[in-house]
């Protein structure tokens, strides 16, 4: 199946909190609490996600995959990094992918196009954070060379998770990596 990457619009306000919400659900189910999975928050993240799309963040996007028919199943959220203090100049701050559409490389594609975004922004660097628990994901990013740079505990609704950071020290390297990776690899 093909899918458009684009840039979101405030119209898809709804299809990202659906997706948020359902892929939280479907792959943090046995790493959180399920106290934090019982009540998905799809109308608070709706709030979330309308209030992103139409505020004005410089240095700041969101990139979708959407099908055809422009069903959002994907999405990267990235920019400027929120804290200096790693040493990176650029952050992933989400990258969701519909359960259904797991296993498609839609996660090696949002990966490579933020990355090409940022660079084309001027970023040289960049690192995102991971639950701990979440194993096929931080082994997706390993898989994309990424280094694990620091580790911290966050507070959710109250529950402390402990947080794995990971960077790639140059975004060029990210996206070689990103295309050369064989397509009989997983990915997210």
């Amino acid at each position: 199946m093909s899918y458009l990457f684009r840039t979101a619009k405030p119209t898809d306000a709804e299809s990202l909190a659906e997706v948020h919400v359902e892929s939280w659900n479907a792959r943090y189910r046995g790493m959180l609490p399920d106290h934090l999975l019982e009540n998905p928050e799809t109308g608070g993240q709706l709030g979330r996600w309308r209030r992103i799309l139409t505020s004005d963040q410089p240095g700041r996007f969101i990139l979708v995959a959407a099908q055809a028919d422009e069903q959002v199943v994907g999405f990267v959220s990235a920019g400027a990094a929120r804290s200096t203090k790693l040493g990176f100049d650029s952050e992933i701050y989400a990258i969701y992918v519909a359960s259904p559409y797991w296993r498609q490389r839609l996660g090696l594609r949002l990966m490579a196009a933020a990355a090409q975004r940022l660079q084309l922004f001027g970023h040289q660097d960049l690192m995102l954070w991971a639950l701990e628990d979440n194993t096929p994901a931080r082994r997706f990013y390993e898989r994309l060379g990424g280094a694990i740079v620091a580790e911290r505990i966050e507070k959710f609704n109250g529950e402390p998770l402990r947080e794995i950071a990971y960077g790639w020290r140059k975004l060029s390297m990210l996206i070689t990596i990103c295309a050369e990776l064989p397509q009989s690899q997983p990915s997210a």
